[in-house]
């Protein structure tokens, strides 16, 4: 198994709960068409995203369990070994509510495919053939929905904080 990122390798990935490399959103490309992970990865590098991929859901699996999760996923549904309603599932049951959003790209349109997938935890469904214009806005507003909760639980942290301190002075 060998992870590519644009930047760096993932040697230098630090050991925190989710991979972070210089403040940039990091993305995880699992399609088991390589000319496709390059294209989508080359696109997501222009625009700034820190890219990892991997062809199959055992290869994710093994790269979010060795370095911690990205900050999105990109996942196709059909795809040898481990296909990606199975591996949103194992990612789900492992990180629960800290799973990184999971946005399926596949060929699959039909209700059936695309219930399943939100059935299993994914954020959001693009078909193939990817429009770029599409899937960088909802990239977007995925991130954007990331950072509200990070946001969230820093000042839940903070409150707790603040009543700790307040019940220990007399305060509360």
């Amino acid at each position: 198994m060998s992870v590519q990122t644009s930047t760096t390798t993932a040697s230098m990935v630090s050991s925190s709960s989710t991979i972070e490399l210089f403040d940039k959103p990091t993305v995880l490309i699992v399609d088991d068409d390589p000319n496709l992970r390059m294209l989508l990865s080359y696109a997501l590098e222009q625009e700034g995203y820190i890219t990892i991929e991997a062809q199959d859901g055992i290869e994710a699996i093994q790269i979010v369990k060795q370095h911690g999760p990205p900050t999105v996923i990109l996942m196709d549904a059909v795809m040898p070994r481990l296909d990606g309603i199975a591996c949103c599932t194992k990612l789900q049951s492992f990180y629960q509510e800290k799973c990184p959003p999971i946005i399926f790209i596949t060929a699959l349109a039909d209700v059936k495919s695309i219930d399943q997938a939100f059935q299993v935890g994914a954020r959001d469904f693009v078909t193939k053939p990817i429009h770029w214009p599409i899937l960088r806005e909802r990239l977007k507003r995925i991130l954007e929905f990331v950072k509200l909760k990070q946001d969230i639980r820093l000042a839940q942290v903070e409150i707790q904080d603040l009543r700790r301190r307040l019940s220990s002075d007399g305060l509360a």
